[in-house]
């Protein structure tokens, strides 16, 4: 937790400090993002095995301190769902009798809060603009209780195998890496729709864990 407050300073102090020149930059003004999608798992081993995606949430604000420049601070939230089927097979019970074995809980989500910068190419006359988001943030994600129960006989004859398997409640917090591409659809001088695809992958403690989201968003200044 306390790494958590750290990375939450330094993301609100980086865009502080652009902010305070930006007036010497011709600032555009504030720009408020929200999306919607989905992410995808990029591993490695059980995070990309046995979880899929269901959804992912986020927005931002940022300032636009030049005509091709907004730093922005992201809140993202990821949301994936356990894959019973390939954990079973991680089960010794259910390997010998996968008809009478459950499994419940597992969900996987990740929260993160990340300094990204994005630099986009004015549209001058089209409605078009691509943008890179490169940024640096922290990670937090929560995988729910798992529990897999067993309800054959089977073990009449194999006693020693257990009949449930839990894998308790676990935290995942680490600092993470952000690289992202998108495209801006001008619907009006200041409001577009965009669609962003970004890598994240985490640098210490998730051991390269990563996730692909997927974005439709809009993005408006004020």
């Amino acid at each position: 937790m306390p790494h958590f407050f750290k990375v939450l300073k330094i993301s609100l102090i980086i865009p502080a400090v652009i902010l305070a020149t930006a007036s010497s930059l011709k600032a555009e003004g504030l720009m408020f993002s929200i999306n919607g999608g989905i992410s995808y798992n990029a591993g490695p081993g059980a995070y990309e095995s046995y979880w899929r995606p269901i959804f992912s949430l986020g927005g931002g604000v940022g300032y636009q301190v030049a005509s091709f420049i907004v730093p922005q601070v992201y809140v993202d939230y990821s949301l994936f769902s356990l894959d019973s089927g390939n954990y079973k097979n991680t089960l010794a019970i259910c390997r010998y009798d996968n008809a009478n074995c459950s499994v419940n809980g597992g969900n996987l989500s990740f929260t993160t809060v990340a300094t990204t910068i994005k630099f986009f190419i004015p549209r001058g006359q089209t409605p078009f603009s691509p943008y890179a988001r490169p940024g640096l943030g922290y990670s937090r994600g929560v995988k729910d209780k798992i529990t897999a129960h067993y309800s054959g006989d089977i073990t009449d004859n194999y006693p020693l195998l257990p009949v449930d398997d839990i894998w308790d409640r676990d935290t995942i917090n680490a600092m993470f890496l952000t690289f992202g591409f998108g495209l801006d659809y001008y619907l009006a001088p200041k409001a577009c729709l965009f669609i962003e695809s970004e890598v994240t992958v985490g640098i210490y403690q998730m051991r390269g864990t990563g996730f692909i989201p997927i974005k439709l968003g809009m993005s408006f200044w004020i």
